[in-house]
This record gives C-alpha cells, structure tokens and sequence, in this order.
C-alpha cells in the first residue's frame, strides 16, 4: 500500500480545502474513495465545501450516515470494502476493514505542532506495516 503525507506550510491553506482538491483528482480517476475526519464537524464542513463546487465539477458523494452514500464515488466518514484510497484528515492511522480493497492513503497534515507529530507517529506505524511512503510539501 502507498501512504502519500501532504504537509501544509501554508497557513491559509485548509486540510479540508485540500482535501476536496484530492477528492476532484480521485474522482476524475474514476477511484472509489474515503474521507476520513476527526469528528463530525469535519466531516460536516468537508461536505458542505464539496457541495459549493460549480455544478460541471461536482462530485458525487455523501456522509456515511446517509442513503446517498453507498451509491456515491466519494464516502465521508467510512472504509468499506470497495474503497480504494483513502483521504486520512484525522490524527490516527485510518481503520481498515479486514476485507480493505485500499491501495493508496493520502494522509493531510495541517500547519500545526500537534498535527505534525500526531502525523509523526503515524509515519513510524505505516513503516512498520510496510508501507510505500511519500512526503510532499505544499507552499
């Protein structure tokens, strides 16, 4: 599995902004995709932030704990088994199911002490699995 860490240096810049840019590649991609947040807020915004994108970008997609979200490309909130990639905003490793089809994490850590060393440590676990890992830098 490829684990990608985008590091935000920009501090305008959101980990959900970001995220839904991801989101837009995936979904072009045709990829199965998770979105993983710390809480219910995040998910929330990061929803609300995909449905104000102009009408001839949207993407399909739907909080968990809603109908739409088994026929969406874009999943806030759960892994299931048909998931490709993983877009991780949360500050532990993502829960895979034991059935996981997911081949690629792309894990967003924010412009913060706390966020970088919870992504640290994140980091050192993906190692020891064997992950494929990658850092970017983003301005």
């Amino acid at each position: 599995m490829r684990v990608d860490f985008y590091l935000i240096r920009d501090a305008k810049k959101s980990a959900e902004q970001l995220c839904c840019q991801l989101c837009a590649k995936a979904f072009s991609d045709e990829q199965q995709l998770a979105v993983l947040c710390n809480d219910q807020q995040q998910s929330e915004q990061v929803d609300t932030m995909l449905w104000q994108r102009p009408a001839q970008r949207f993407i399909p997609h739907g909080l968990a704990t809603s109908e739409a979200a088994h026929k969406a490309m874009v999943v806030i909130g759960a892994v299931d088994e048909h998931t490709q990639m993983v877009v991780n905003l949360g500050h532990a490793l993502p829960e895979l199911p034991a059935t996981h089809q997911v081949q690629r994490i792309l894990d967003i850590v924010p412009n913060s002490e706390a966020a970088r060393s919870a992504a640290r440590e994140r980091y050192r676990q993906y190692r020891q699995m064997g992950a494929d890992l990658h850092s970017h830098e983003l301005g």
